[in-house]
């Protein structure tokens, strides 16, 4: 489905939808809930540092649908940059077609780049 690299103005488009719809790590929400005092070895460790990870993703991904209709002007855009399908088209793509979107935007090596430059 995607026809084209994420390249910089992707990023500049998409660094425009996460302004616009505020999203944010609430670390201090992590903070209260995150219990050290039953940690004895490292699957301890780790086992916290799974579900805090899933905390953190299950909040950014509320938050995103909550907020999405913020950037639907942007977010529609960004898919018809990438997969060459017009603006009106994009609109009326369904459910399992944006999965399918999204899906591969996440495996586009300079996507993970972006990602993890905006959480360092």
């Amino acid at each position: 489905m995607i026809v084209k690299d994420f390249d910089l103005d992707e990023v500049f488009l998409l660094s425009e939808i996460l302004d616009k719809m505020n999203l944010k790590i609430d670390t201090s929400k992590l903070t209260g809930k995150v219990s050290t005092d039953k940690l004895e070895n490292i699957d301890d460790v780790k086992a916290l540092g799974k579900d805090t990870l899933i905390a953190v993703i299950a909040e950014l991904i509320t938050d995103a649908i909550k907020n999405v209709w913020k950037a639907k002007n942007l977010v529609v855009k960004l898919i018809s940059n990438l997969t060459g399908i017009k603006p009106e088209e994009v609109k009326k793509m369904g459910l399992k077609q944006l999965k399918e979107f999204f899906t591969e935007l996440i495996e586009q090596p300079d996507f993970k780049i972006f990602l993890k430059s905006a959480g360092e």
